[in-house]
């Protein structure tokens, strides 16, 4: 592979963010939280990956979620952090296809409810 490039992931443009009220919330929480303050780098590294559409490493555990949550997935960012996230795709008024990644929350288990 020329120049060390994993597939053509890495010649996509970034997909842009929605940010739910509930993630912005979240996030503002843990920025303010020693605990979690430490642990936004890491999130922000793996939302660079999925951004990209690149496959993050093992040790981002992302699982398909269920229920009331089909269609969305969580991804372990360390210990009990969880960011709940997916793709979504959107047709424009011209009829062209958007594709960005919803953040819906950020926080433990417990927190989140799952």
């Amino acid at each position: 592979m020329a120049g060390g490039r994993r597939g053509s992931a890495t010649n996509a443009p970034l997909l842009p963010f929605i940010k739910s009220n509930q993630f912005e919330r979240d996030y503002a929480y843990a920025c303010s939280n020693p605990k979690l303050r430490e642990l936004t780098s890491q999130v922000w590294a793996f939302l660079e990956l999925i951004r990209k559409k690149e496959q993050p490493p093992p040790e981002f555990v992302t699982h398909p979620m269920k229920g009331t949550w089909k269609g969305y997935s969580d991804t372990h960012i360390a210990n009990d952090l969880v960011l709940i996230w997916r793709y979504e795709t959107h047709i424009d008024c011209n009829q062209i296809k958007r594709e960005f990644v919803v953040l819906y929350a950020l926080g433990t288990h417990a927190y989140l409810g799952i």
